[in-house]
């Protein structure tokens, strides 16, 4: 599926784009490489910037109740492989925040842009969208059968 196909298109945060369609990290222009689980984490960070992702909803959602892996070091694998891509620090956060005993949150001003690379609208940093993560991840929304 190409951006045009996707109405929503890709979303920039600084020097960075992501494309919601396929998980893709561009760096002015330029593909940054990222494992699939790693795309789809960001994807989950982003589409839920300014709300708190726990690490049990991050679980859940990429691996799901029926996969048994060392989550916490996935998890954890995952948060520094993101922000070395971003060039983000834990102590100085851009990008990931770490919110102690809680989760991450995607903290950048995100600006969503359409299928051309025009800027459509700036997303409310703290409204709920997990069903369009979780279909982006490959998994049904919370709720469906």
């Amino acid at each position: 599926m190409t951006s045009s196909d996707n109405p929503a298109g890709s979303v920039q945060f600084g020097k960075f784009e992501l494309e919601l369609a396929s998980g893709e990290l561009r760096e002015s222009g330029a593909s940054v490489k990222l494992q699939p689980k790693h795309s789809q984490l960001l994807m989950l960070l982003v589409d839920r910037a300014g709300g708190v992702v726990s690490r049990e909803e991050i679980r859940r959602v990429l691996w799901g109740d029926e996969t048994y892996v060392d989550f916490d070091k996935s998890i954890n694998l995952g948060i520094n492989q993101l922000r070395n891509a971003l060039g983000d620090d834990s102590q100085k956060p851009r990008y990931i925040e770490t919110v102690p005993r809680k989760g991450y949150r995607f903290i950048a001003p995100l600006r969503e842009l359409d299928g051309t690379g025009g800027a459509r609208r700036q997303p409310h940093p703290r409204s709920p969208t997990l069903p369009r993560a979780r279909r982006v991840c490959g998994q049904r929304p919370l709720g469906s059968h």
